[in-house]
């Protein structure tokens, strides 16, 4: 009987963590992205006559600019996203350094030619909305529609993979699939 109550204590501690993790992305997938449109946009260089929020398609990002690494991947997620080459596709990055201004420029001597907004999000407003972990960077990256309902969790950069899945996804949104 106590190897009985053994192994059932131990699949259901296995099993909870499994689906601590399982919960998490139902619960951020199934949920349309919540995010603040009247931050401050610290990017000089975005076309001032485009509603990036209006787009078919948005890449929602939530960065720490602090963060070197970080600013090297946005770098890099900007280039991606230009060479889709779509005006109904936007980038828009949420910056949740302690010292957004400070940070946005050091991003901009990395990249001073970074064409999509990046707004100050010290106080992790988007975090906060979505009530979405902040030590967890997989679950900072969005591809939504137009009504903000999630299509894919996770950065492109980061990987091929991903990569892949927001081409097929952003196909499917613009061509109403």
């Amino acid at each position: 009987m106590k190897k009985i109550a053994i192994i059932i204590i131990i699949f259901s501690l296995l099993s909870s963590c499994k689906s601590k993790e399982d919960k998490l992305f139902e619960r951020v997938y199934s949920q349309k992205l919540k995010y603040p449109q009247n931050l401050e946009n610290l990017n000089p260089n975005i076309d001032s006559t485009k509603n990036y929020f209006a787009s078919k398609v948005k890449i929602i990002s939530i960065v720490d600019l602090g963060c070197g690494k970080c600013c090297v991947n946005l770098r890099e997620f900007g280039k991606w996203v230009e060479a889709l080459d779509n005006p109904n596709i936007s980038l828009i990055v949420y910056n949740y350094d302690m010292y957004p201004h400070s940070s946005i420029i050091g991003f901009m001597a990395i990249d001073p030619d970074f064409k999509f907004p990046i707004y100050a999000d010290s106080l992790k407003t988007v975090l906060k909305l979505n009530n979405l972990p902040e030590d967890n960077v997989l679950y900072h990256t969005f591809l939504i529609d137009s009504k903000n309902s999630i299509h894919v969790i996770g950065s492109p950069v980061l990987s091929e993979k991903i990569a892949e899945l927001y081409k097929k996804e952003i196909f499917k949104i613009l061509n109403g699939k």
